[in-house]
């Protein structure tokens, strides 16, 4: 068998080899009705250290205990990636290229081939994959759903950049998709901290009031339980205190002194807000191969926010100094005796306004920072590379188109060759044709004449 094929091959090479070429040729022409797909890639940058991005109360994710940069980045980077595929992003790159819109339809030869191409193969698809074939209901929903198909995100190993990759049949749309793409995930990025942030914000806000309110009420109760009983001329510290009037002229010395002290602490940090800049400015830049990009972020001066938080905490403590320097004030010169169940009772009574002013001044505190961390935004995700116009396409990939033809145009030509061989080996043998030489005539010995006159003359006499 193998010296049989090896024969064809011999005897009909140049049979197979035209037929290969000639396969190849097609082939190359045929990837021509295949409509070339164009790839374009633009970066954005994920800023780990400074993110807020993924807090639950809207604050830097450095200040959590536990976190490993490596570890964060990749998760962050990953996250990204997600939010590229996500219908968010998709939705901001139809609005800004305005890909619902009808678009110029290509009536050439090509152009048509190709769309019945690709209607095909949308039908087989989808019925091989679901059994039954359905469109998008809108030119907008279309075209949402073909941009987060021919999108693709990949964090880039090692680095804090993620690599978007855009896809479309003009080079001019691929590269216009990536760079949208990337807006558009700044974009998203930024308006879910803003989201997260205000209602995080929104939820302190609730707690400040109900801490108000718990405050009011206990002084409320204070106040109704001092008319009930005619306490009306002595404060609640003053009587829990229970002590003499030497005591509560040291107490009120004391109360003086701490005054005047917060009094000078808060000047000396007036002094330094006005000689600290409310912002500060930082520089990055990026390289990327064939270009750097310098980013410039302007945000609020770690400094200054501490002194002005410093300077809440100061002014808190003056007004309670004060407020103390009053009572006692009040109460040096009207001085009574309460009976032990009213001290009794308005120990508990003071007990339960100070856990509650305390509770109000640490969610205000809270409420504060997550205020200021709203106002000052988040800047976890930037643009860092701008996607470039491709200058070949992705796909088809014409010479393989050719390589299998060349294949299949050789396996074609060796098949018809032993066809063609077995053919001929199976029809009947044409016989030989007659010699157009002359016939010798055979020489015969001389015999007497009379031998030959009585053979002659034999059958006669018989």
């Amino acid at each position: 068998m193998d010296s049989s094929v090896a024969q064809v091959l011999r005897n009909n090479w140049k049979v197979i080899l035209i037929t290969a070429l000639l396969a190849a040729v097609v082939a190359y022409g045929v990837s021509y009705l295949f409509a070339p797909t164009y790839g374009a890639t633009s970066r954005v940058l994920v800023r780990a250290r400074e993110t807020r991005f993924l807090t639950a109360t809207g604050q830097d994710l450095k200040s959590q205990p536990g976190v490993v940069d490596s570890t964060l980045a990749k998760s962050l980077t990953q996250t990204n990636s997600g939010l590229v595929k996500g219908r968010a992003v998709a939705e901001e790159v139809v609005k800004e290229l305005k890909l619902d819109q009808a678009r110029p339809v290509d009536d050439s030869f090509f152009g048509v081939v190709r769309n019945a191409m690709k209607t095909v193969r949308n039908w087989v698809v989808a019925i091989v994959k679901y059994g039954f074939y359905r469109e998008q209901s809108s030119a907008y929903e279309a075209a949402v759903a073909d941009v987060q198909e021919n999108l693709q995100a990949t964090p880039i190993k090692d680095s804090y950049l993620i690599e978007i990759k855009a896809t479309a049949d003009r080079p001019e749309l691929a590269a216009a998709i990536a760079d949208a793409a990337a807006h558009a995930l700044v974009r998203v990025s930024q308006g879910r901290f803003q989201q997260d942030s205000a209602a995080y914000t929104q939820f302190l806000k609730g707690q400040v009031d109900e801490a108000q309110a718990a405050v009011n009420k206990a002084q409320q109760d204070i106040q109704s339980y001092k008319e009930q009983q005619k306490i009306v001329d002595v404060t609640e510290e003053l009587k829990l205190s229970a002590g003499t009037q030497e005591t509560i002229r040291e107490m009120l010395r004391t109360t003086i002194v701490d005054l005047d002290s917060a009094r000078a602490e808060l000047a000396a940090i007036a002094q330094s807000i006005s000689r600290v800049s409310a912002t500060e400015t930082s520089t990055s830049t990026v390289n990327t191969g064939r270009s750097s990009t310098t980013t410039t972020s302007t945000s609020p001066n770690r400094v200054y926010q501490d002194l002005l938080a410093r300077r809440s905490v100061v002014e808190s403590k003056i007004a309670s100094l004060e407020a103390r320097q009053t009572a006692l004030g009040q109460d040096l010169g009207t001085r009574g005796n309460l009976l032990p169940q009213q001290e009794a009772r308005l120990k508990d009574l003071e007990r339960q306004l100070t856990a509650a002013s305390d509770t109000f001044r640490a969610v205000r505190s809270s409420y504060d920072a997550a205020s200021l961390n709203t106002a000052q935004g988040a800047e976890e995700v930037s643009v860092a590379d701008t996607a470039a116009v491709p200058l070949y396409p992705e796909k088809p990939l014409r010479y393989l188109f050719a390589i299998v033809g060349l294949v299949c145009g050789a396996a074609a030509g060796t098949g018809l060759s032993q066809l063609l061989a077995r053919r001929r080996l199976a029809l009947p043998q044409p016989e030989a044709a007659p010699s157009m030489l002359p016939r010798r005539t055979p020489i015969v010995a001389a015999q007497p004449a009379a031998e030959m006159t009585q053979a002659r003359s034999t059958p006669l006499q018989q």
